[in-house]
This record gives structure tokens, C-alpha cells and sequence, in this order.
């Protein structure tokens, strides 16, 4: 019933599964430009808002986005905002790095491609155009790696035995993938757990150990976002 329910509600929307991003991962470490190719495969026009975010984390720590419409203090340009693609066509963005001396850092930005229900010129906030907006997901995203430091991916890890959590800290220089994670007896008798995350440079995870595993030591796998240079971290508990 729900996945029936699923099917209708996309069905209803313009553009899916018709948009492609030939980009999910866009890495601006040598160049200042680079681009991304929209292509409409569907037999109908696409109208297209692209939207730029920024990674950052907020005063404790948490990871926000943020927007600034000035492309001089978000740090980043992409032109065109606004595409038609007609249909069988392609359409092509460019994205420029603003300041690229990051010094042994990488900065990362989002962009998120919206299918609209009608021509963009003609939406405005009091027809509901912009609400009805759809964000397809993660296939239809991409992420912008800005910065020229070779990357570094190291975690730091601080294990709480009373509430039975470790925090998990980014303490390298790249964004990286967590996960899965593995609590062991030994350290060849383990117990896979299936979960995953991603941090940017000093985000932090906390993973509370699982009561259904005897456990004296915590593994885990990290490496960068897209799951290569991959390292196993482990952790002793007791």
C-alpha cells in the first residue's frame, strides 16, 4: 500500500526520473572552474532551479548550510540558477571557486537541482510554484570539494563509559564517510553494525554501543566521502 502510494506521488512529478547529473562530485582543487552537465531524457521541458549551500558547522558543533547571495562572501559561483531544458537536450553549469587559498583545508558546498512544476519566470511565491518545488535526492545533488591541501583523514575518539558512547571527531582536513561499525569480543570476534555517516572537518558522531554485543573493543571504517582510501580505526573499551 505504501510503496503504491510512493509510485503515485512520483508519478505526479514533473521531471522524475528524467533529470541527469553526469556530476555528483565536483573537486576544485587545481582549477578555479569546472562544470556540470544537466540532461533531460523525458519527452517534456524541465525547469530548473539550482541552489547553492555551504557546509558549516554552527557554535556547538553542528553541521548547518549556509546561503549568502553574494557569491564574493559565499566563496562560490555557479551561473546559470535558472535552466529550461527541453527535451533530449543537455544544459550546461558552471562553477567557479571564488577563493580557492584554503590553506590545509577544504571547504564544501552542496548544489541542489529543484524540478519546478511551471516555467520559472512565472512562479511566484503566491502561486505555490516554489513550494511544490522537488528536490529528487542525493543523485541529484552535487557536492563541491574546495581547497588544494592534500587530504588528510583522521578522527579522534573520546569513549564515555557511563553512557556507553564514543564520540567520534573529524580531525583531518576532508570530508570523509564513518561506518559501518564493528563491536568486537576480540579482535577477530565481532559483530557488524550497518551504519554510516559523513563529517566534515571537526563535526563529531556519537555512536552508542549496541547492548546486544559483548563488547571490548569498538572498529570502525573510515575514508573519504565516496568509500576509498579506506583505514580501520579500533578502539578498546575496557
Amino acid at each position: 500500500m505504501h510503496i503504491i502510494f510512493i509510485i503515485a506521488i512520483l508519478s505526479a512529478i514533473p521531471g522524475f526520473a528524467r533529470l541527469h547529473v553526469n556530476t555528483k562530485y565536483l573537486a576544485l582543487n587545481e582549477k578555479p572552474v569546472g562544470f556540470v552537465d544537466l540532461w533531460n531524457s523525458g519527452d517534456k521541458t524541465l525547469y530548473v532551479q539550482v541552489e547553492g549551500a555551504r557546509y558549516d558547522l554552527d557554535e556547538s558543533n553542528s553541521l548547518v548550510f549556509t546561503t549568502n547571495p553574494n557569491p564574493k562572501v559565499f566563496g562560490l559561483l555557479y551561473t546559470p540558477q535558472k535552466l529550461v531544458i527541453k527535451p533530449g537536450l543537455k544544459k550546461r553549469l558552471r562553477v567557479s571557486v571564488l577563493n580557492q587559498s584554503r590553506g590545509n583545508e577544504h571547504q564544501y558546498y552542496r548544489l541542489k537541482y529543484n524540478v519546478l512544476e511551471k516555467p520559472i519566470d512565472y512562479t511566484t511565491p503566491e502561486s505555490g510554484g516554489m513550494r511544490t518545488s522537488v528536490s529528487i535526492g542525493l543523485l541529484y545533488e552535487t557536492i563541491v570539494d574546495v581547497g588544494k591541501a592534500k587530504y588528510s583523514f583522521r578522527t579522534t575518539e573520546v569513549y564515555d563509559k557511563n553512557s556507553k558512547t564514543i564520540k567520534i571527531t573529524n580531525s583531518g582536513n576532508a570530508m570523509m564517510g564513518v561506518g559501518p561499525f564493528y563491536q568486537c569480543k576480540s579482535q577477530s570476534s565481532c559483530k557488524v553494525f550497518n551504519i554510516y555517516t559523513s563529517l566534515i572537518p571537526g563535526q563529531s558522531f556519537q555512536y552508542r554501543l549496541r547492548p546486544s554485543s559483548d563488547s571490548n573493543y569498538l572498529k570502525f571504517t573510515v575514508g573519504n566521502y565516496f568509500g576509498q582510501q579506506k583505514t580501520t580505526k579500533s578502539i578498546k573499551l575496557n
